[in-house]
């Protein structure tokens, strides 16, 4: 799914995941020992390439203008199923819209 991506599309891609993970906000660099702990617990949890699907599946949603219906969805999923990752509650959600 990457490779069809511009440059410029990667490159914000990637600052969107320093952003997430908590490196930088702002341009200025996060100590991380000041973020309340489920900010610590998050960052623990989430994978860099976990978080390219996301975005990836993010992308498709907004291209078929469906943020609210599958974000709804994904909570729905979430809400039936705890156990299940957040990526993988998205995907079902982008799925079950045809995004």
């Amino acid at each position: 799914m990457i490779g069809h991506m511009s440059m410029k599309n990667i490159g914000l891609l990637r600052k969107k995941i320093r952003l997430l993970k908590g490196e930088f906000v702002y341009s200025r660099i996060i100590n991380k020992d000041m973020l309340p702990q489920f900010k610590k617990d998050f960052l623990e949890k989430i994978k860099e390439d976990e978080m390219t699907q996301i975005l990836e599946i993010w992308n498709n949603v907004e291209r078929c203008g469906l943020q609210i219906e599958v974000i709804y969805t994904a909570l729905k999923e979430m809400k039936a199923s705890p156990s299940s990752s957040p990526l993988l509650c998205l995907q079902i959600a982008a799925h079950d819209w045809d995004c």
